[in-house]
């Protein structure tokens, strides 16, 4: 239904006719409606929303939009570094022999015959920090870093989303050395055999833009972002394109201790807030979703403090009070879809998903019965 969906809004954004248009995102904003009433309650949000998107589309006239020019972004302006991803020790590691050594060394890299350049996709459940890594290894490696949301490059006129994509690495090889992140990677590149025509040409485009690259032996590093790495057209994952692959696992109890610290380092807290016993209680929970507990500790002190017009500290029952509200720990319903989706399709390509994420399932299951 979701697909099917989506699909009006695709066309609706095509068609010239704005009778034709308005009747595709209402007929869109009626699937998602349907959708929320029989989704997972996590998941009610986000369709009732899309929803809503649909039908104030459907509301306005059709404008036309200029194609887009991607700017390079230096991360090096916004020093983000190793040092702002709390936990994820291996992965650092395995980036900086990806992706820093590569352009900080390649004499090395010429001398041991390996080429500098190519493609990693990282995956795993949303809110983990992808995104940050990625801009945190283009500051360590100290080169251009472009960040592309599927948003930014796609355009509902034929034709110019693939225009898009090749300003997008003609750009990026006159500011090489250079990485270009795109993120939700999945959405752009989708599986052909399931995707419409129109995301096909995009994908194809992609694939020809990477070739090229490889055969040029330029310094660019392509990073795809996903939560749905099965969903990524095989040949972008094909040794060459985007063929490591990096699993981004939830936090560990020091990675979320150490988020807690960092992230409440300037707040207002009361001698009573115990980062240790919130650490433990937020197993499960997603860096996004740590840092939501939070907010909601810290605007629950705030509203006390605007209605007696005091200010006053956070304390642990702040804490306790938004840990009550039973925040939705995102990581266990990521690992249940994408257990669900690698065996319905037998996909053996991400087996630390399934290692990892049965861990996580007997771990919830085991607090639930106690």
């Amino acid at each position: 239904m979701v697909r099917k969906a989506e699909e009006h809004e695709l066309f609706a954004e095509e068609v010239a006719d704005s009778e034709e248009r308005k009747t595709l995102f209402l007929e869109a904003a009626e699937i998602y409606v349907n959708v929320s009433k029989i989704c997972s309650s996590h998941q009610v949000a986000h369709y009732v929303q899309r929803a809503k998107e649909c039908y104030l589309k459907s509301q306005q006239k059709k404008t036309v939009i200029s194609p887009i020019i991607i700017e390079t972004k230096i991360i090096e302006t916004k020093k983000v570094s190793f040092d702002d991803v709390v936990g994820l020790e291996n992965v650092k590691e395995k980036i900086r022999l990806k992706i820093i050594e590569p352009f900080k060394h390649p004499e090395l890299y010429t001398y041991f015959g390996k080429k500098i350049g190519g493609g990693i996709l990282m995956y795993g459940p949303p809110g983990c920090g992808k995104t940050l890594l990625a801009e945190a290894a283009a500051h360590e490696a100290g080169c251009a870093f472009f960040s592309v949301s599927v948003g930014s490059i796609t355009s509902k006129y034929v034709g110019e989303t693939e225009k898009n994509i090749t300003e997008l690495f003609t750009q990026a090889r006159e500011a090489a050395p250079s990485i270009i992140f795109f993120d939700e990677l999945e959405a752009l590149g989708s599986e052909r055999s399931n995707a419409t025509e129109y995301a096909r040409t995009a994908v194809s485009q992609l694939l020809t833009e990477m070739n090229g690259l490889g055969n040029r032996e330029q310094h660019i590093l392509l990073i795809g972002a996903t939560n749905e790495p099965w969903n990524v057209d095989i040949a972008l994952r094909r040794p060459g394109r985007f063929g490591d692959h990096l699993f981004i696992p939830p936090l560990d109890f020091k990675a979320r201790y150490k988020l807690l610290k960092q992230y409440l380092k300037n707040r207002p807290l009361a001698g009573d807030v115990n980062l240790i016993a919130i650490a433990i209680e937020t197993q499960h929970y997603s860096g996004a979703d740590i840092v939501a507990l939070c907010d909601d500790a810290i605007e629950h002190a705030l509203t006390d403090s605007l209605k007696v017009k005091a200010a006053r500290n956070v304390t642990m029952d702040d804490f306790i009070n938004a840990l009550a509200q039973k925040h939705a720990k995102s990581t266990i319903q990521w690992f249940k879809m994408a257990i669900k989706e690698l065996e319905k399709n037998k996909d053996e390509s991400f087996q630390e998903v399934v290692i990892e994420g049965r861990k996580v399932l007997s771990a919830a299951l085991r607090e639930v019965v106690a």
